[in-house]
């Protein structure tokens, strides 16, 4: 009977070592452009996101893509760098004066776990225009 019960009490350890497995939070913060915003000066596009993770991640990717077009646009076509850590702040100016008054673009980000991005985290996207 004591046996049984030690057993059962493994048992119920494990399971509730397994059941306690904390859920990696990242969040993916566009500060500049927000999702459905109207740049007002094309040819200043300033691009701003922050990123963070209770985990560490290693590759951070962003892509900027022409809606009607589908076609990406450098240098974030897309652009990916090796963080290795659990924050990332990423900047980058544009000039997008040569696209259409009213042009729409899709900026998307993925936060990978290994370096080959085949483990995607977390992907997030926002919709901007000119």
């Amino acid at each position: 009977m004591i046996k049984q019960l030690s057993i059962l009490a493994f048992g119920l350890l494990i399971l509730s070592a397994i059941g306690c497995k904390k859920e990696n939070t990242v969040t993916i913060t566009f500060e500049e452009p927000t999702n459905e915003a109207t740049v007002s000066d094309p040819k200043d596009v300033h691009i701003h996101i922050d990123v963070t993770s209770d985990d560490e991640f290693d590759v951070f990717r962003v892509t900027l893509e022409n809606e009607t077009t589908e076609k990406t646009i450098a240098p974030l076509n897309p652009f990916e760098k090796h963080v290795h850590g659990k924050t990332y702040e990423f900047e980058q100016e544009m000039d997008l004066s040569s696209y259409p008054s009213g042009t729409e673009f899709h900026l998307e980000v993925e936060i990978c776990k290994d370096h080959d991005c085949k483990e995607i985290v977390k992907t997030e996207a926002i919709h901007f225009k000119i």
